[in-house]
C-alpha cells in the first residue's frame, strides 16, 4: 500500500507535457492570482512573487486579488478588497467563515473585468467559503497552492485553545474547517501540494493531488562548512510568531554552553516577549536580533552560522527556510513532524528532535557540534535539495497542469499570430 501511494505521487509530479506528448508549446494564457496578504514577509508571499516574476517572463497575462495592497514591483495588475476589521468577534466569525456579499461582488467584479482562463490561489484562510462560492459559478480550472496546514487543521498556527471559552472554539473551528474542507473539494481541480507529508495529509484522490516541490535555485556562496566543536553559533530565519517557536530554542540556548550564541532573523508580534525571555534567561548578551533582512542579508546570516535551527511547535509543510539553508550547505536541526523527516531523513540529511521538547532539542543540538557530522549531512542535504527543487522543473510541472485541465474544458488558448 505504502509502495502504491509513492508511485502514485511520483506519477503525478509528472503529468504529461509538451516534450513527452508532441504538443505545442504552452501559449500565454490569462491568470488570475488570489492571496490574501502579499504585503506581509512569509514563505506564501516569497513563492507568490517568484511565481508572478516567473510567469512575467514567460509571457502570462496576469491579475492579483488580494486583501492587502501587493507590492507595485510585482507584475501584473492588483485588485484589493478593503476589510475593516470589526470589534465584534462574532462579527468577524460571520464574515470569515460565512458568505460576505461586499467580498464577493468585488470578487465578481475581478473575475468579470479580467476574464481569467484560470485561477490559482495561494493562501487565504480567510473567507474561503465566500471565495470558493463565487469561483465555483465559473467554468474555470482552479488550482491551488497548499502551504499549510490549514485546509485540516483547525488550529494550524497552535493558538492557545483553553480556558472557559476553549471548548467551544474548538468545536466551532472543527465545524469551520469541515465545511470549508468540503467546499474546496468541490471548487478546486488540481492541489499542488511541496512536500508527501501535505499530500499524504489532504487525502485526496490522485486527479486532484500534484507533488511540485519549492523552486529553490542554486546558491551563488557555499557554505564553509564549520570545524568549531564548542560555542557553535545557530541561526532562527522566520517570523516571530508563537507557532514558530523561537522561545522554545531560547529555553534550550540557556542551558547549553556559554559560549554558543544565536541570531534571530525575522519580525513578529511575539518580538518583544522574547526579548523580555532572553533577559530573563540571562543569555540576552548571547543573542541577537536582527530583524526583516534582505535576501542577501540572510545568505549572509546563514554563511556566518554553523547550524540552521527550525523549533516550529507546529508541523512544516515544506520549509523555504530548511531547503535555503540546504541550498547554501548548510546544516539544519528540525521538528520530526510535517515535512521535515522526509527532506531532513536522519541521520543522512539532518537532525530531528520533539517538537515542543526544550531537552530532546538542546539533546540534539549538541550531537549536532560533532564537525564530520555537520559537514556530511549539510552536503547530502544540499544534493537533495538541488535534484528534487530545481526551480525551472517546478514551474514546467505547473504549466503542464494547466494546460491539461485547459484542455480538459476544451478552453481555447491565443493563437499565434504572424508577424
Amino acid at each position: 500500500m505504502l509502495f502504491f501511494w509513492f508511485f502514485r505521487h511520483f506519477w503525478l509530479a509528472f503529468p504529461p507535457n509538451a516534450e513527452t506528448t508532441g504538443e505545442p508549446a504552452f501559449l500565454p494564457v490569462r491568470i488570475l492570482h488570489l492571496h490574501d496578504a502579499p504585503h506581509l514577509t512569509g514563505g506564501a508571499t516569497h513563492y507568490l512573487g517568484n511565481l508572478l516574476r516567473e510567469w512575467d517572463r514567460r509571457g502570462h497575462s496576469q491579475a492579483l486579488f488580494s486583501l492587502g495592497q501587493a507590492d507595485s514591483a510585482l507584475p501584473g495588475s492588483h485588485h484589493s478588497f478593503p476589510y475593516s476589521m470589526p470589534q465584534s468577534i462574532w462579527r468577524r466569525r460571520k464574515d470569515f467563515h460565512g458568505f460576505f456579499p461586499e467580498l464577493a461582488d468585488c470578487l465578481e467584479t475581478t473575475l468579470d473585468s479580467f476574464q481569467p482562463d484560470l485561477v490559482h490561489l495561494q493562501n487565504w484562510p480567510v473567507f474561503r467559503p465566500t471565495l470558493y462560492r463565487v469561483l465555483g459559478k465559473r467554468s474555470l480550472p482552479i488550482f491551488q497552492t497548499v502551504h499549510d496546514q490549514a485546509l485540516r487543521d483547525p488550529n494550524p498556527t497552535g493558538r492557545d485553545r483553553g480556558g472557559p471559552w476553549g471548548l467551544a472554539r474548538r468545536f466551532l473551528d472543527r465545524r469551520r474547517v469541515q465545511h470549508s474542507f468540503h467546499l474546496a473539494l468541490e471548487t478546486t481541480d488540481v492541489f499542488f501540494c511541496h512536500s508527501l507529508s501535505i499530500a499524504c495529509n489532504l487525502g485526496l484522490a490522485e486527479e486532484k493531488t500534484a507533488l511540485i516541490r519549492l523552486p529553490i535555485p542554486k546558491a551563488d556562496s557555499q557554505h564553509p562548512g564549520g570545524t568549531r566543536a564548542e560555542g557553535l553559533h545557530l541561526l532562527f530565519a522566520g517570523s516571530l510568531f508563537r507557532s514558530k517557536g523561537a522561545d522554545l530554542l531560547l529555553r534550550a540556548l540557556a542551558q547549553l554552553p556559554k559560549a554558543w550564541s544565536l541570531s534571530l532573523a525575522g519580525e513578529g508580534d511575539q518580538k518583544n516577549k522574547l526579548q523580555s525571555l532572553s533577559k530573563a534567561l540571562k543569555i540576552q548578551g548571547r543573542v541577537s536580533f536582527l530583524g526583516h533582512l534582505t535576501p542577501q542579508e540572510l545568505t549572509a546570516a546563514r554563511l556566518r552560522a554553523d547550524l540552521a535551527v527550525i523549533p516550529s511547535r507546529v508541523p512544516e509543510t515544506a520549509s523555504l527556510v530548511a531547503l535555503e539553508a540546504g541550498a547554501l550547505g548548510l546544516p539544519v536541526v528540525a521538528p520530526a513532524a510535517g515535512a521535515m523527516p522526509e527532506a531532513l531523513a536522519p541521520p543522512k540529511r539532518g537532525w530531528l528532535f520533539r517538537p515542543g521538547d526544550v531537552e530532546d532539542l538542546k539533546r540534539v543540538l549538541l550531537e549536532a557540534a560533532d564537525p564530520t557530522a555537520r559537514q556530511g549531512r549539510a552536503l547530502s542535504l544540499q544534493a537533495w535539495v538541488l535534484r528534487e527543487c530545481e526551480p525551472q522543473a517546478h514551474y514546467d510541472k505547473q504549466e503542464d497542469w494547466y494546460r491539461r485541465l485547459l484542455a480538459e474544458r476544451k478552453v481555447p488558448q491565443p493563437q499565434e499570430t504572424s508577424a
